[in-house]
């Protein structure tokens, strides 16, 4: 809780700062569509990657599913989870939250209130963008995957909202992040076949700008 807090203080300090510099040293207007789009890539694939490895169960070879496992990948879990990782270009991000599902013979359904703190998370992305973020995202998700002999069809439906402080460390620019979205992404896995099709993303305001990512083919793939 120490560290949530510190976390929330410094996004927020991130707010007053730029209040009381008149957004000197940068704001939503100092972000453009790509510079968002990168923290909503950064928001994603800390957060909706590792929670696809969810196991809503993967197809067995004669058809039918694995068993589901958890968070953690050690079964069938539900409650608390948590976990950390460093971050490609310094910093950390962690994800923690709680987990409840409900089950029957063709499909499972997860519903995730989760947390991604970043603590100084750098990463550039794949049109080279770099970006520092610290502060919280929270997502309110549910997970849904049916099963169909060797085809797997994931669902992942929710919200995301929170404030992140940015930094853009290779042009000393700075600010704060308003994220307000909501998401809806549809996989569907056919282990027969080898085939995996995503579609969806997400849309709503990030950073002061209107985002919309459902027409963008091949937004989605960096989350998976």
């Amino acid at each position: 809780m120490t560290r949530k807090r510190w976390i929330d203080g410094l996004a927020a300090a991130g707010v007053l700062a730029c209040f009381a510099a008149a957004c000197e040293s940068g704001g939503p207007d100092s972000m453009t569509e790509d510079e968002a789009a990168a923290v909503m890539e950064m928001v994603g694939s800390a957060t909706v990657g590792p929670l696809a490895e969810v196991k809503g169960g993967s197809a067995k070879a004669d058809g039918g599913a694995t068993e589901d496992r958890g968070p953690d990948g050690r079964g069938n879990k539900e409650g608390e989870f948590e976990r950390e990782k460093d971050c490609p270009e310094g910093g950390t991000v962690t994800i923690s939250g709680t987990i409840s599902g409900d089950k029957d013979d063709e499909s499972h359904t997860w519903h995730m209130r989760v947390n991604t703190e970043f603590d100084r998370c750098t990463k550039t992305n794949r049109e080279d963008v770099t970006l520092t973020l610290t502060g919280t995202v929270a997502q309110d998700l549910t997970k849904t995957t049916t099963y169909d002999g060797k085809v797997v069809t994931i669902a992942m439906d929710g919200s995301w909202t929170g404030s992140v402080a940015w930094e853009k460390p290779d042009e000393d620019e700075s600010g704060v992040c308003e994220i307000d979205v909501t998401m809806d992404v549809d996989i569907v896995i056919d282990y027969e076949n080898r085939t995996r099709e995503i579609e969806g993303g997400v849309r709503g305001t990030a950073c002061g700008v209107e985002v919309d990512t459902m027409k963008k083919r091949g937004w989605l793939s960096f989350l998976f």
